[in-house]
């Protein structure tokens, strides 16, 4: 079976991915293509068989380690009406080391505004930031895409400290 973590900050997710056993893991780390790539991993029909999905390189383990994947509590959000997709802007507390950031997520299929405000999410923090029409994007939340297309946040089973890096 083969299973894709999604960040959802970025309307564009070809920048690059990073494949890390069964998952495929989508990244903007500054363009830099590796991993396993998927065209577009959104609706119809998004293709995670590895057997046609077409592989782009793989990486190291040194690689994988400068993808910043941290937890952080979410404490502000507010719709995103100048999205081209229906989005939320999410602040996130990432612990004193990394501070709050804000970024873009389309979840807004499953989550509304009141349930994403205090829930633990996972981030990737140490990419620059991506001008999202009016709004600076200064990390990706992820998240695991449904088949019918709708985001499920990836978040931590239990309570860490924010700016806890995931192992």
């Amino acid at each position: 079976m083969f299973c894709e973590l999604q960040l959802t900050s970025f309307k564009n997710f070809r920048d690059a991915t990073l494949e890390l056993g069964p998952f495929t893991v989508l990244v903007g780390a500054g363009g830099r293509p590796c991993g396993r790539h998927v065209a577009d991993p959104r609706p119809p029909n998004p293709s995670l068989d590895p057997n046609t999905t077409p592989i782009m390189q793989d990486i190291t383990s040194d690689d994988f380690e400068q993808v910043e994947l941290r937890a952080g509590t979410v404490t502000r959000v507010e719709d995103f009406p100048e999205a081209r997709t229906p989005a939320y802007k999410i602040w996130a507390d990432f612990g004193d080391e990394i501070g709050v950031l804000k970024s873009s997520a389309q979840v807004t299929d499953l989550y509304t505004t009141d349930e994403l405000k205090g829930r633990q999410i996972i981030g990737v923090v140490n990419v620059p930031p991506k001008q999202i029409g009016p709004f600076t994007s200064e990390f990706l939340v992820t998240g695991f895409y449904r088949d019918n297309g709708d985001v499920v946040l990836a978040e931590p089973e239990q309570a860490v400290p924010n700016g806890s890096a995931l192992a």
